[in-house]
């Protein structure tokens, strides 16, 4: 019953969040903060210009 009740208390600190308004804001801020992070870090490493080589065939 030991791995029952730790899986029942992140439920319930989940639940606990979700119910919090104020909790609940605060997470959903900080996640989408961390995924706009995410996402800028990736297209700021984007190049549009990498050149693709040309396809090999008879001149």
């Amino acid at each position: 019953m030991a791995q029952n009740e730790g899986g029942n208390r992140i439920i319930n600190m989940a639940k606990s969040v979700y119910n919090d308004p104020f909790m609940w804001n605060l997470v959903k801020s900080w996640a989408f903060f961390a995924g706009g992070v995410f996402i800028a870090r990736e297209v700021f490493e984007f190049d549009p210009s990498f050149a693709v080589a040309p396809p090999m065939g008879p001149p």
